[in-house]
């Protein structure tokens, strides 16, 4: 039988679009991307648009 432990949640930000793919950049800085477009960055625990895809994207990375 496998060993399971209890992980800890807790809700940070309530948006009416889904957030996808929390990334982190090569300095460590979150980054999360909604349905709408939007990409936001998490800074001090507050989340502002970092800029806009103009589309619907489902995934985020970060290149060299």
């Amino acid at each position: 039988m496998a060993n399971y432990t209890t992980a800890n949640f807790e809700k940070l930000f309530q948006l009416a679009v889904p957030l996808y793919c929390p990334t982190e950049d090569q300095e460590g800085n979150l980054y999360t991307v909604s349905t709408n477009g939007d990409v936001y960055q998490v800074t001090d625990g507050q989340m502002e648009v970092a800029f806009s895809t103009g589309g619907q994207p489902s995934g985020l990375v970060f290149d060299h």
